[in-house]
């Protein structure tokens, strides 16, 4: 029982060094601010099921994170663009940086 209890500790400490050392931080990759999410289903419990509520969420989000956020549908990410002006910025970036 020891040795087990042993073995499960090392693979344990093993494992949450590994993810330290090789995670990825959101502020390294200079995302936009997100929605809170949780492990397995991402932000999708904080978001309406309703298409007409949608828009409302969207539109408060957009007064609470600004005209570019982001959520975790799952694991996938998305990012939302709420305006013409940002969709038109963020397509004047790529073309310019390529």
């Amino acid at each position: 029982m020891g040795e087990l209890l042993l073995v499960f500790g090392a693979v344990f400490i093993t494992t949450y060094l590994f993810y330290r050392r090789y995670k990825v931080s959101d502020r390294s990759l200079n995302l936009p601010p997100s929605l809170p999410s949780l492990p397995v289903v991402g932000s999708l419990p904080f978001v309406p099921t309703k298409l007409d509520d949608l828009a409302e969420f969207c539109i408060s989000q957009r007064n609470k994170l600004g005209n570019v956020f982001s959520c975790y549908a799952g694991s996938k990410y998305d990012v939302f663009f709420d305006c013409y002006y940002s969709i038109d910025n963020f397509v004047w970036y790529i073309t310019t940086t390529i």
